[in-house]
């Protein structure tokens, strides 16, 4: 703002007065799933890979309206994903896997244990 001038250096004054009182937008929460299935998961061979974008904004809003589960559908199947367990269930095969949700800020879906 300070290399701005008149009406331009106004806006950009009002716009930075505006972001400082109104603080920082909520952060954005992901969800992720276990890259194997429950069944043969082994804490060394899991990765947590993300939902598609659109699967990820839809776990987010059941979550936010207080949901326990919702249907999902993705671009290779359809899965009940159970909120409150943590559970994801591929609707043709049964097969499951676990899932979490992460803030943007947080670097991994879970909290590591202390050393």
């Amino acid at each position: 703002a300070e290399r701005r001038s008149g009406a331009d250096r106004e806006a950009c004054l009002n716009l930075a007065e505006q972001l400082a009182t109104k603080g920082q937008a909520p952060a954005k929460s992901s969800w992720f799933y276990e890259s194997e299935p429950i069944e043969f998961a082994n804490s060394q061979s899991v990765e947590w890979l993300p939902f598609e974008e659109n699967a990820s904004e839809l776990l987010e809003a059941a979550h936010l309206r207080g949901e326990e589960q919702v249907e999902i559908e993705t671009s290779t199947s359809t899965f009940l994903v159970h909120l409150k367990a943590g559970i994801q269930q591929n609707t043709q095969t049964g097969c499951t896997r676990r899932v979490s949700r992460r803030d943007s800020k947080r670097t991994s879906p879970w909290i590591p244990a202390a050393p």
